[in-house]
């Protein structure tokens, strides 16, 4: 959006959940977190440790933005898109049968994720604004060396 800050933060994340599963195609995700489970709950210890370390700091770097609090509609919508797209990338599995309670889960797991990132949106402000790439990108390491 015009005259927002990027989200190199969340950019790295969802680079780093691509990776995780040798794909940056969200179709190709989908499948693998249909067959492994969520990106943050499967493989080891190490890698889930940096996969919800990339997560927290997408969310910080979401934080930090103005996008839920701005005037425009645009902008609040590019926003809350950010969030709904990284719920199938790090926290549900992939879509399977539609009758299943998997879209309540997305749906939960959204607004959760969103009242996040507004409520926390205060502190945030005060994280200097190199540490969520930072810690981003120290996660995704950690997955790449450790996977």
């Amino acid at each position: 959006m015009a005259r927002a800050p990027l989200g190199i933060a969340w950019g790295i994340a969802c680079l780093g959940a691509g990776l995780r599963w040798g794909t940056l195609s969200v179709g190709d995700i989908a499948v693998a977190t249909r067959l492994g489970g969520p990106t943050i709950l499967a493989g080891p210890l190490l890698v889930r440790a940096g996969m919800i370390a990339a997560l927290a700091a997408a969310l910080a770097g979401e934080m930090q933005g103005d996008g839920f609090t701005t005037r425009t509609w645009g902008e609040r919508a590019a926003a809350a898109g950010a969030i709904v797209v990284v719920v199938p990338l790090f926290v549900a599995r992939g879509p399977g049968d539609p009758t299943t309670s998997l879209p309540l889960i997305w749906a939960l797991v959204s607004v959760a994720l969103t009242s996040v990132v507004v409520v926390l949106r205060p502190v945030a402000r005060r994280v200097p604004g190199w540490l969520p790439p930072a810690v981003a990108s120290a996660g995704v390491t950690l997955v790449a060396v450790a996977a």
